[in-house]
């Protein structure tokens, strides 16, 4: 499989992200992928790890974020509950933690496929054929070692953290909105996690209200926060259009070489 077309896949997927809610936009990535490998299950075994893999890695990243500069200082600087968010943040980041190792050690990971494999059975037999090769496959990933998940942890943490805190601080820095580095990267991991909920299209709603109201402790106005935020749209607006150049250039060669993968658009 070809850069191009994993990029591709992933541009047509932000385009599409304009109206599907949250991961959901994620589908049209493991189809595209599916078409031009033939192998879906292999697809989405492997979509499936990175996507919870990077969810973790932000989580953890805004979590271990909300302890070290504890925004409630700057939000309820008389009050009573200024030690409660660091303390909440740290139970959730070791549940976080925990149950992580605990999914991807196949001694305890293993146990929890079974049982899953069991609920399989009732289904359909193709259904339940598929379902039992991706339980496997997710399987091999629990015996890959730690140097492999934590190597992947570390892509994540470039793709997630640097190239999204990028774009964080120029859009910052365009809005004229002046806050502390460590409160970006938090901000950055809340909308890419709240992002993920199929509750809003393209983060609209999500994204204002978290950057509005958090924004506003550290004495950031609503119009900067706003602005903020619409320029942060404006990167996804910028990857959708590749997007479209994408979908109508397959969609043309679809229609000449019939090539699998080309075809979303045909």
């Amino acid at each position: 499989m070809s850069t191009n077309t994993i990029f591709g896949a992933s541009a047509i997927t932000s385009l599409y992200g304009l109206v599907l809610p949250g991961i959901l936009s994620t589908g049209i990535k493991w189809y595209i992928l599916k078409r031009s490998t033939g192998k879906g299950t292999n697809v989405l075994s492997g979509m499936l790890y990175n996507q919870v893999t990077l969810t973790v890695v932000m989580t953890v990243i805004g979590l271990v974020g909300l302890i070290v500069t504890n925004p409630a200082q700057m939000i309820l600087p008389d009050g009573q509950w200024q030690h409660a968010l660091p303390l909440a943040c740290g139970a959730a980041l070791g549940l976080v933690v925990l149950l992580s190792l605990l999914a991807v050690n196949r001694h305890t990971g293993g146990p929890i496929l079974r049982l899953l494999a069991v609920a399989l059975r009732p289904l359909p037999r193709t259904i339940r054929e598929k379902g039992e090769t991706l339980l496997a496959q997710i399987g091999t990933f629990q015996a890959a070692g730690w140097r492999f998940h934590l190597a992947i942890a570390g892509i994540n943490v470039v793709d997630g953290l640097l190239i999204g805190l990028l774009i964080y601080l120029s859009a910052a820095w365009a809005a004229r909105v002046a806050v502390p580095m460590s409160v970006l990267i938090w901000l950055c991991a809340i909308v890419f996690v709240l992002g993920k909920i199929p509750i809003s299209v393209a983060n609209l709603g999500v994204r204002e209200v978290t950057l509005v109201g958090l924004l506003a402790g550290y004495g950031v106005g609503r119009a900067e926060a706003l602005l903020m935020s619409m320029i942060l749209f404006s990167s996804l607006i910028f990857m959708a259009a590749i997007g479209l150049v994408y979908w109508l250039v397959w969609a043309v060669q679809a229609r000449k070489t019939g090539h699998p993968g080309d075809d979303l658009a045909a």
